[in-house]
């Protein structure tokens, strides 16, 4: 089937880090969210059990994500694609 991008949607991203990054402030890349507040942005991830955060009123289904290490590509080492 296709998907509805009419509506806004929510999405939540949960990153569950390896104990070397435990305490430390995370950060997602995201991009194609249909969101200029989001999309192209380092989004700060909130410290817990599992680092999560939750992205609001995007307009499309498929969007990307990058968890790194700071939000300055210079310095930044990525944890996953």
């Amino acid at each position: 089937g296709t998907a509805d991008t009419t509506s806004a949607q929510n999405a939540t991203i949960t990153f569950w880090p390896s104990t070397a990054y435990t305490g430390k402030q995370l950060y997602a890349y995201v991009w194609g969210t249909g969101n200029t507040a989001y999309d192209g942005h380092f989004v700060p991830l909130s410290i817990g059990s599992a680092d999560s955060v939750t992205l609001s009123n995007l307009s499309t289904s498929s969007m990307g994500i990058i968890i790194t290490t700071t939000n300055d590509w210079s310095t930044a080492q990525k944890l996953n694609a």
